[in-house]
């Protein structure tokens, strides 16, 4: 075995069967917050459009879970949305590369009567959808909370075309999720995500099934798992990055820590 070659990816590392459907056990819709202003692009992204918001309250859920979840996801993927989620992989795991070098894979069906498209999740030349991580310097949106992770979609000539935020703070019993995807290229991102989801209606906030799927599930499992992994001493085995941003200036927002290191470069152990 080539140990430098490992890759971190909890066991989850077999070829999805593709045409392969199972029932989603049942699920219950999360309560929307309210009071929150509607999103709007960054004068520097006017001509892209915004194609999926959600609102969500996660009773149970603290922002230092979430935190925890997007460095280490390989540990919970599957419990992230089951039946859906098929297949996780670290291109550039966090710990190595640091949280906002960080890449991965994932390949997922989009609700529960698809039937998994290989055909088109395959051409990022790794036979699922390539998601980079970014630092918060490209924040798109006009408003933030107080945790944020970006993701997004490039093209063979590394323009992001696509970008996906998910925010979150602390509040009393819970957290408050808010998650906004915009796009430049529209076409392009019906590919990924079921037509039938679009025209996205400025305002319609809770109508990407996907996402409500995966955000039920956080209550039910973050909790327990972020309780089983939190006093592990290892920080290239149990990751943890502080996600806290703040504000620095009109559009613009900052992570409070340097999320780019490596770390063990970031915690000084050599």
């Amino acid at each position: 075995m080539e140990f430098d070659k490992y890759v971190a990816t909890g066991g989850q590392s077999s070829r999805p069967f593709g045409q392969f459907k199972v029932p989603y056990p049942k699920w219950e819709r999360l309560e929307r917050p309210t009071g929150y202003p509607e999103f709007n692009m960054n004068p520097d992204y006017k001509d892209w459009v915004i194609c999926i918001e959600g609102e969500h309250f996660l009773p149970g859920v603290t922002s230092e879970m979430i935190d925890w979840f997007w460095c280490n996801m390989e540990k919970g993927y599957f419990l992230w949305a089951p039946g859906s989620h098929k297949r996780f992989q670290w291109i550039r795991e966090p710990w190595q590369y640091g949280f906002t070098n960080s890449k991965h894979t994932s390949l997922e069906n989009m609700s529960e009567d698809q039937i998994l498209d290989l055909e088109v999740a395959a051409g990022d030349g790794f036979g699922m959808l390539l998601y980079n991580r970014y630092d918060m310097d490209i924040f798109p949106f006009d408003s933030c909370l107080e945790h944020c992770i970006l993701e997004g979609q490039m093209d063979e000539n590394g323009h992001t075309w696509m970008i996906l935020a998910h925010m979150w703070e602390d509040v009393e019993g819970g957290c408050v999720h808010r998650m906004v995807c915009a796009t430049e290229t529209l076409e392009q991102t019906k590919k990924i995500i079921r037509p039938d989801e679009f025209p996205h209606k400025k305002g319609d906030m809770n109508t990407f099934e996907h996402g409500e799927y995966e955000l039920s599930w956080w209550p039910k499992f973050l909790p327990k798992l972020y309780d089983v992994w939190k006093d592990h001493p290892d920080p290239t085995q149990n990751v943890y990055y502080d996600l806290s941003v703040e504000k620095i200036g009109d559009y613009k927002w900052k992570y409070k820590e340097d999320n780019s290191k490596p770390i063990l470069e970031k915690l000084g152990i050599q």
